[in-house]
């Protein structure tokens, strides 16, 4: 797909606005379903579509359509309020474009017009559509049920700093220092 970003970098100072409503504006990751709470219907509908084009899985990975990565993105709006206008605006343009091709949500167009969709969003609001796309990977890549396939795909271990790793007890006698010929401790400085 071509969601490369180069639209995005034409709009550089749209980002630092979003990003800055973002700075503190933490959410963890949702797992469960939850009710949404600035989302409409519709707006989720479209968004699970969009995600599931942007990840949508294989044998091996889940989609993020499957996820519940829209409760991430809307629980994240609902901290960035300053966000909801032109994320509104984004999924408008993109029900616009969907009915333009005379269907009536995302979900029913086939992979290559749900990415032609993608691309004019991107490209008409270009920080949005990238941080929707960065809200989506965020989601996803922390979900319970894909950090077990990372692992198994990469051995990369996402918790690890966290959980730390196991250790053999420490053993005292490596504290005491070492003597030199005339009976002497030796201390760093001296050898």
């Amino acid at each position: 797909m071509a969601f490369d970003g180069s639209a995005f970098a034409a709009a550089v100072g749209e980002a630092e606005d979003l990003y800055e409503a973002l700075a503190h504006a933490y959410v963890s990751p949702i797992e469960e379903s939850t009710s949404p709470a600035v989302l409409n219907a519709q707006q989720v509908q479209l968004l699970t579509t969009w995600v599931g084009t942007l990840i949508p899985g294989n044998d091996d990975w889940p989609s993020a359509e499957a996820l519940n990565v829209v409760g991430y993105i809307d629980k994240t709006l609902t901290v960035a309020p300053s966000l909801q206008p032109g994320v509104a605006q984004a999924l408008q343009t993109a029900q616009t474009l969907v009915q333009g091709h005379g269907k009536p949500d995302l979900g029913v167009l086939d992979l290559d017009k749900r990415v032609e969709v993608l691309q004019a969003v991107e490209q008409a609001h270009p920080a949005i559509f990238h941080l929707l796309k960065e809200f989506t990977y965020e989601s996803y890549y922390r979900h319970r049920k894909v950090i077990p396939v990372i692992e198994k795909r990469t051995g990369f271990r996402s918790h690890l700093p966290n959980d730390g790793v196991g250790l053999a007890q420490f053993d005292d006698i490596l504290m005491e220092l070492p003597e030199g010929r005339d009976g002497a401790a030796i201390r760093g400085m001296d050898l």
